[in-house]
């Protein structure tokens, strides 16, 4: 088939998605790392052969080795018989797709590489509320996260527990806005509750606010903690300084496995003198 019939009968079988001997690869990727695109088809000895990168709005990127879109991030790593191999550097969430190489001999074969994109969630913000009944409500924020992050709490350094936690899908619709929610039932000054966010863009990272309860009266005292509601998903108000409930965002170096299911993971047995009696499917302020 020569190169001119060959590229006509591209936006059919894009189309069409009929490509004999199709293979497919996924990767994800962080917001500024590079994508490597390597392309290798084993072809005859003749030279009658065209490679063909297109990027997930269909556009020629390289054919062969000559560079056709106008983007400055590409660059040509190797062009050989049956092998082409670009890079598209400094990655932003308007790359992720589908890229595909097009392989034209007598017949025309494709390999597809998914690529997703990663971003990292913000970093999680505290509130602290009394709802109806006894007890506290902390409730912990975190968006901007791509894909959803998973939140848990962690209660004065010793036991991990999830939360009631909600997932909102941004106005971009590929970013996520999430809120986790815990009632604390009992508690005594001195001790402290940890929002702990972790994600696939963090790595062995996680992203840490820690609430003191040492400014706050016990839970038998006739003094009630301050109020702080969080009426919405994203629009949560910072606590005031001066109400004795500071919070702290941090990357805490702890190692933790990604997509682990609770069921799947036994709780540490609480102590006696554990000062926490939670619920751990608390209700949120408001449910979507």
């Amino acid at each position: 088939m020569s190169l001119p019939g060959a590229l006509l009968t591209v936006p059919l079988l894009l189309l069409q998605g009929a490509f004999p001997g199709a293979a497919s690869d996924s990767v994800a990727l962080k917001e500024g790392e590079n994508l490597n695109l390597n392309c290798t088809f084993s072809s005859p000895s003749s030279n009658n052969f065209t490679l063909q990168w297109l990027n997930p709005r269909n556009f020629t990127i390289f054919l062969n080795a000559q560079q056709v879109l106008r983007d400055q991030r590409y660059q040509l790593l190797r062009y050989a018989q049956g092998e082409l191999s670009i890079q598209l550097s400094n990655l932003s969430q308007q790359d992720e797709g589908t890229y595909r190489c097009l392989h034209y001999t007598r017949h025309v074969q494709t390999k597809r590489q998914k690529v997703e994109i990663l971003a990292a969630p913000s970093p999680p913000e505290l509130e602290l509320s009394q709802g109806g009944g006894r007890g506290v409500q902390l409730c912990c924020h975190s968006q901007g996260g791509r894909p959803q992050p998973q939140i848990s709490w962690l209660l004065d350094g010793g036991i991990e527990v999830p939360g009631d936690t909600r997932h909102q899908l941004g106005a971009d619709g590929k970013s996520w806005s999430t809120r986790s929610t815990l009632r604390i039932l009992n508690y005594s000054p001195g001790v402290t509750a940890s929002c702990i966010i972790q994600h696939p863009a963090l790595g062995p990272r996680s992203l840490v606010a820690t609430f003191p309860f040492q400014d706050l009266p016990s839970s038998g005292s006739a003094a009630q903690p301050p109020q702080f509601h969080c009426p919405e998903l994203g629009k949560c108000p910072s606590p005031p300084r001066n109400a004795g409930s500071a919070v702290k965002g941090e990357a805490w170096g702890r190692k933790r496995g990604w997509g682990s299911s609770w069921g799947q993971q036994p709780l540490p047995r609480a102590p006696q003198s554990q000062v926490f009696h939670l619920i751990a499917h608390c209700r949120a302020a408001k449910t979507f």
